[in-house]
């Protein structure tokens, strides 16, 4: 059985400065800006009772380039054995194209997630490690470069492959969701309630929930002076910016009464 998706569009990206390791109280640090030298797609099929991964390059992800991908599959497995292909929903997947092939090699099963659940696959488990250690803090001068890449963090997990284990069962998992939203719809307690990043959650007396203040002041007697910060209303989405930016005199509380006013200016 072999858990199958495609990673699209991996960037070698070459940073226009090295990045600046952590240090005690000051995180990592890396420049903003890039040049991007091209991208590859990476089609992978983890194989999940060994961990051992089918992996291929191809300059797109087209249905004929997820054909391929099953060739290579078919090349690289004992014959003999049926073949049990888990993926999603992609168009690709289903294309008249793959369908003729299926018909040719009878002992492929393809079975597919629930859509939006893509996520189920274990193969995407597998990206996030190569994510993680390969591509999240690399630098790559060339395409060429990004692939060699690819191919060496392929060969060293397969060297050490071990298949990954589901640690909770699917009602233990449900159970934890379920706590979590009853935890998160409670009305807060009090009328502040400090977050990380310097962002305060308003609230009326009653529970509801106005908004947010991101902060760049500083403490005073009157609440906390919100320098440059935005009134975030809670029914829109997070980001969204309304009201004004607030002058460096005008504090939290004064905020309050004007978000309840809608009369941020």
């Amino acid at each position: 059985m072999f858990a199958v998706d495609e990673k699209p569009q991996i960037q070698a990206l070459e940073r226009t400065a090295p990045a600046l390791p952590m240090l005690p109280a000051v995180p990592e640090r890396r420049s903003f800006d890039y040049v991007r030298h091209g991208t590859v797609d990476l089609f992978a099929a983890l194989g999940t009772a060994t961990g051992k991964v089918i992996a291929k390059l191809s300059a797109q992800h087209r249905a004929v380039d997820f054909r391929d991908f099953l060739d290579e599959i078919d090349r690289q497995t004992e014959p003999g054995l049926a073949v049990h292909v888990i993926c999603d929903n992609l168009s690709a997947h289903k294309a008249p194209v793959v369908h003729t092939w299926l018909l040719a090699h009878p002992r492929f099963h393809l079975h597919f997630t629930p859509t939006y659940s893509s996520w189920i696959n274990q193969v995407e488990r597998w990206f996030a490690e190569l994510e993680r250690r390969c591509l999240e803090r690399g630098v790559f001068c060339s395409l060429d470069d990004l692939k060699s890449a690819l191919e060496d963090r392929i060969k060293v997990w397969n060297d050490q492959a071990r298949p990954f284990t589901w640690t909770k069962t699917a009602d233990q998992i449900l159970d934890r969701i379920c706590r979590y939203c009853s935890r998160i719809s409670e009305p807060a307690h009090q009328d502040w309630e400090r977050r990380k990043g310097g962002h305060w959650t308003i609230t009326r007396d009653g529970g509801e929930a106005l908004g947010w203040i991101a902060l760049g002041g500083m403490d005073c007697d009157d609440g906390i002076a919100g320098v440059g910060c935005w009134v975030l209303p809670a029914a829109r989405g997070a980001g969204e910016r309304i009201g004004a930016s607030l002058h460096p005199q005008v504090t939290t509380r004064q905020a309050l009464s004007w978000s309840d006013r809608s009369e941020a200016t």
